[in-house]
């Protein structure tokens, strides 16, 4: 299991779990179990029948990932494609899997190797080194992670974790800074043989030298921006020219929808489920009290209600001013 503890098992698991999602559309939501070492088992495996992707490794190390899906799934996943094709939907997943282990193994991975094969060859025909991670739906098994590593090759070295290196700095240092070279007895008897003249004298500066020039900081050589302010107007203390008063007349034709209003009541909602035909509502304004008329939702008049012809009318009362 030396090779296996290396591989950052729930990672690569977490990994596919999200391309499936992004596979299958946002409504779908997959969760990832506990990684379990060692050659899968019910506990991980999805119910009933299953199919199988697998997606070997190249360059350092021997064995490959494989994606065992229960049949629903699969059939779901097989939808999401142009060509409905289960490996062209797990494959991705799988690389990306993969990506995520390369950043601790150094592997990479044959994709044009990649297919489906029988569940029973990857859960009973090879040997190697196993762990199994299941993915969830809705707390149902519906696929699982399997990655296998053969371990035993002779002769076969142990593949260095991948590095990342960290970038140069893109400025060396424009001048280096002086030093003073000490002087002791120990120096001068082993560079006894050295040329004097090479030699600097007790406590003088040393000035390094350096066979190629010395970097200066990009954009050192250009010319200076000129750069100049902008002067924006003062603002008015009041709204500007609106320019010449139009007639009110241009909104003759302008639909506003007109609302008399007896009252308001608030109720709980358990009183209003009570309401039956023949209940009766009390309002918070009094018998003989002038209606509300509202102009699209504002208070405009107060008035009486009146009947005209067999229908209600409101005359007008009180016209209110809304100084806001």
């Amino acid at each position: 299991m030396a090779m296996m503890s290396r591989i950052p098992v729930a990672e690569a698991a977490a990994v596919i779990a999200r391309a499936l999602e992004d596979l299958l559309g946002h409504d779908v939501v997959l969760t990832t179990g506990p990684a379990a070492l060692g050659h899968p088992d019910d506990d991980a495996l999805p119910e009933g029948t299953t199919r199988a992707i697998v997606l070997p490794f190249s360059d350092g190390v021997v064995g490959e990932v494989t994606l065992v899906i229960s049949e629903p799934f699969a059939t779901a996943m097989e939808a999401a494609t142009a060509d409905a094709s289960l490996t062209t939907a797990a494959v991705p997943a799988l690389d990306a899997g993969a990506g995520a282990i390369a950043m601790i193994v150094d592997i990479g991975t044959s994709v044009e190797h990649a297919g489906e094969i029988a569940p029973d060859t990857l859960l009973a025909s090879v040997t190697g080194e196993f762990a199994a991670v299941p993915i969830l739906e809705n707390d149902v098994r519906v696929a699982c992670v399997v990655i296998r590593i053969v371990d035993d090759i002779i002769g076969r070295e142990e593949p260095a974790p991948h590095v990342t290196p960290i970038p140069a700095a893109s400025v060396a240092p424009l001048t280096p800074a002086p030093t003073t070279r000490p002087y002791d007895d120990a120096d001068s008897d082993a560079d006894s043989d050295a040329d004097p003249d090479d030699e600097p004298a007790r406590g003088e500066v040393f000035e390094p030298t350096y066979d190629e020039p010395i970097a200066t900081p990009a954009g050192a050589d250009r010319a200076p921006v000129a750069l100049a302010r902008h002067e924006f107007q003062p603002l008015a203390d009041g709204p500007g020219p609106a320019g010449p008063a139009r007639p009110l007349s241009l909104l003759n034709d302008v639909n506003m929808e007109v609302t008399a209003e007896l009252g308001r009541r608030r109720l709980k909602v358990r009183d209003i489920v009570a309401l039956r035909p023949g209940s009766v509502v009390e309002l918070d304004r009094a018998a003989g009290s002038p209606v509300d008329v509202l102009v699209n939702g504002a208070l405009v008049w107060h008035g009486e209600v009146v009947i005209v012809d067999d229908e209600f009318g409101i005359r007008v009362a009180e016209i209110v001013v809304d100084e806001s």
